[in-house]
């Protein structure tokens, strides 16, 4: 997929579609790291998960998300 040296963006990643009405971008794929930009309308959700061996990371642009970790809420939102 791309490398470390490659500059990426919308423009020249593979789009994916997943949920109801959500949508990303898939930036950086390998064994230890992803990096997706997705798109979330308003009121969408998505299906309660778990990873045994993850990293995340999340950057809200716009509005707001909700996450569980071990059990406890947070609630995420942009600048």
């Amino acid at each position: 997929m791309n490398n470390l040296s490659n500059v990426v963006d919308k423009d020249n990643s593979p789009f994916f579609e997943w949920g109801e009405a959500c949508n990303g971008w898939r930036f950086l794929a390998d064994d230890k790291l992803s990096v997706n930009r997705e798109k979330m309308p308003a009121g969408t959700d998505e299906k309660l998960h778990f990873h045994f061996k993850s990293t995340q990371f999340f950057y809200i642009i716009q509005g707001k998300a909700t996450i569980i970790i071990e059990g406890q809420r947070h609630e995420l939102t942009s600048d």
